[in-house]
């Protein structure tokens, strides 16, 4: 992902190519592109946080947030995304 991000073929953009139905504008794809920035950090986030899971040494919290609490984290990540996107992004464009 970070590669892809560096090359300016960003995977995301790459899907949201593929799934949207219509052609995207130059400021859609921009906003894709620098979006994966956003899906590293909280990727980086989520490894922080397995981490610290396990460095706490109590396995049930690393057992709980390794079997749904990222998925929890990922959510509110797409979460954070569509209301950026709606309310911001589409609001300026």
């Amino acid at each position: 992902m970070i590669a892809s991000y560096f090359d300016n073929d960003s995977i995301i953009l790459h899907f949201a190519k593929k799934l949207h139905k219509r052609p995207l504008s130059a400021n859609e794809e921009a906003y894709i592109n620098r979006s994966t920035l956003f899906w590293i950090g909280l990727a980086f986030v989520n490894i922080l946080l397995h981490v610290t899971m396990l460095l706490l040494k109590n396995d049930g919290y690393w057992i709980i947030y390794s079997s749904f609490g990222w998925y929890m984290v990922f959510i509110l990540g797409g979460v954070v995304q569509f209301l950026h996107r709606h309310f911001i992004f589409l609001k300026r464009g």
